[in-house]
């Protein structure tokens, strides 16, 4: 499923430019120099082929020959581009005087690459004909790394850590892009290929075709994975050989779609706009056809992803409009989108894995279920603010942060979990509330997003009623007790103003757990906060005060645990009674306001 709507993508994607997605056979890769010849095949000169972005020289993505550069130790020459090590035997510590002994094998090594690459290009001067790859294989014949003279060194130095490419002097093209060897070069493939792979009924297209031995090209642009690229099939382990297949045989699939889903794979990572992070989990999306919401989904998962004002805006209101309206395709019509609720959606999750990709999630639906339950989510997270700097739209990695100390501490499976219940309206993960509940305890702060979060758990998985703003009618005693906790401590903090450790240091972990034992300690030392305060807010927090008592069930007493949705509660009633402290004066007095 997954492998067959990337080949469909491919299909609608191959012909436009947005994306470059390479033709068969053909990479992206990051271009950093280009050797210059001389129609005869000696060197002319070495170009910088790197462009300037801001105060850096950035190296030129294009399209070469081949896959990707293969990994290994071994020597795996390239045709037509290669790092300076393969096309000019050139290799040169960073500081000469302290050589590691990563770059003393690679000085050594630097030779045999270049010999490696000679041997791979005199041998296909035979089969293609072309005056400019003639050149190229006369250059290999002749060239000596010795002849590489300081001032070409001095050029090559800044550029030499990506890859290069050949030009004939005088022509505008790279040899790669000339028909006649881009042609010949694909021929070659295709025969090398023939004999050695298969003929198998593949999995994605049902047509019998030659199966691919190895995925490729390799899937980059996955933080974690390895840098040259690491592959979402394959497999090397002897227990996939005990029915007499190997490696791609296990899974048949084309060489065709292979090549098709990794180079839509690959495009959709190269894209920003199709992409966001999540936990340890990169995740691309599409839709079945072309849409105009398409290049946005990135900012309604993630309205702080974008620096425009303008685009901000647009999201912002685009989500306020979702999340009022009656239905989703009300809504995309409200906010200027054409697309039809009913096109297909679609959402890949996928993590680093040493050398292989590991699928966190899929979901596959329509755009309109997709923004419904979106809308779900949204409506169970609205909380009122404490301020302008509290997102409205809270990005789901802002969730998966009140989980831990730091990014590196989140549960890696917990960004997957979380996604796919908002994508799919399913309860939140239960760790959810158990992880955001012990970082409060741990740090004692009670945010917004930590609210909100704890909110939207009770809402949707535990179905309670819980509103936007203080709710003075709600008597579950959790709510009531979280209430009283912030009344005292916007006591204390007033009549002691400053003080370096007050009660929510102090006493909240214990408060929200076991109330028994410290609401009569914090009840106690109320009484002389009070009278350091003046007479209207003395008579204020005390009235306030023994309001929430009341409601409390005086003959059971204080309760002597709170579970973990209990505490939730607890938490959500502190925040906010807090914030209605703060809340805007309908009038001039100078009393809290309630």
């Amino acid at each position: 499923m997954i492998l067959q709507e990337l080949c469909n993508l491919y299909d609608r994607l191959k012909d436009d430019p947005a994306y470059e997605i390479p033709k068969p056979g053909y990479s992206l890769q990051k271009i950093s120099f280009i050797v210059v010849l001389n129609p005869n095949g000696t060197l002319f000169d070495i170009q910088d082929a790197r462009t300037q972005r801001g105060k850096k020289f950035v190296p030129r993505e294009i399209f070469v020959p081949g896959t990707s550069k293969p990994s290994g130790s071994g020597l795996n020459p390239c045709i037509l581009w290669d790092n300076a090590a393969y096309l000019l035997g050139f290799f040169e510590p960073k500081n000469p005087s302290e050589i590691s002994n990563d770059e003393k094998k690679k000085i050594e090594r630097a030779p045999k690459a270049f010999e490696s690459s000679r041997a791979a290009h005199i041998a296909l001067s035979e089969k293609i004909s072309a005056p400019q790859f003639q050149a190229v294989a006369s250059f290999f014949e002749s060239w000596n790394p010795e002849k590489l003279t300081e001032e070409l060194k001095a050029k090559l130095r800044p550029c030499s850590v990506n890859f290069g490419v050949f030009q004939v002097l005088g022509e505008s093209r790279f040899v790669h892009d000339i028909p006649e060897i881009y042609q010949a070069l694909e021929c070659q493939n295709s025969a090398d290929a023939q004999g050695s792979i298969e003929k198998a009924q593949c999995l994605i297209s049902g047509r019998i075709a030659d199966i691919a031995e190895l995925h490729a090209p390799a899937i980059k642009g996955v933080p974690g994975a390895q840098s040259a690229g690491a592959m979402l099939v394959s497999y090397n382990w002897n227990a996939a050989t005990s029915y007499g297949k190997k490696n791609g045989g296990n899974a048949p699939v084309s060489r065709e779609a292979a090549s098709a889903y990794c180079l839509t794979l690959n495009a959709l990572l190269r894209k920003e706009n199709h992409k966001f992070r999540l936990g340890d989990s990169t995740v691309v999306f599409w839709t079945g056809k072309k849409a105009a919401i398409e290049n946005d989904f990135a900012f309604l998962l993630d309205t702080q992803s974008t620096q425009d004002d303008t685009k901000l805006q647009q999201i912002e209101a685009f989500l306020k409009n979702l999340r009022n309206a009656d239905s989703p395709q009300t809504a995309l019509a409200q906010s200027g989108y054409s697309d039809s609720a009913e096109t297909p959606f679609f959402m890949l999750g996928i993590s680093p894995n040493a050398a292989r990709l590991a699928i966190r999630f899929w979901h596959a639906g329509t755009l309109g279920k997709f923004l419904e339950n979106l809308r779900e989510h949204h409506r169970v997270m609205h909380l009122q603010r404490r301020g302008d700097k509290d997102p409205e739209f809270v990005p789901l990695w802002q969730i998966l942060l009140q989980t831990a100390r730091d990014k590196d501490g989140i549960p890696p499976l917990l960004g997957g979990a979380l996604l796919r219940s908002v994508i799919e309206n399913l309860p939140y993960p239960q760790a959810l509330i158990r992880l955001v509940l012990n970082r409060i305890r741990v740090d004692g702060q009670i945010n917004y997003v930590r609210a909100s979060v704890l909110k939207a758990f009770l809402t949707r998985n535990k179905k309670q009623q819980i509103t936007m703003s203080l709710d003075i009618t709600n008597t579950r005693p959790a709510y009531l007790l979280g209430r009283l906790f912030a009344v005292l401590e916007k006591t204390q903090k007033e009549a002691i103003p400053g003080a370096n450790s007050g009660i929510r240091e102090r006493f909240y972990a214990s408060a929200s757990a076991t109330p028994r034992t410290a609401f009569p300690i914090l009840l106690r030392t109320f009484p002389h906060h009070l009278a350091k305060l003046d007479k209207a807010r003395e008579i204020f927090y005390s009235k306030l005060a023994q309001q929430i008592l009341d409601g409390v069930n005086a003959a059971a007493g204080f309760p002597a645990h709170l579970n973990l949705e209990a505490q939730g509660l607890f938490a959500i009633g502190y925040y906010q009674q807090w914030n209605a402290f703060f809340a805007k004066k309908e009038n001039s007095t100078d009393t809290p306001n309630e």
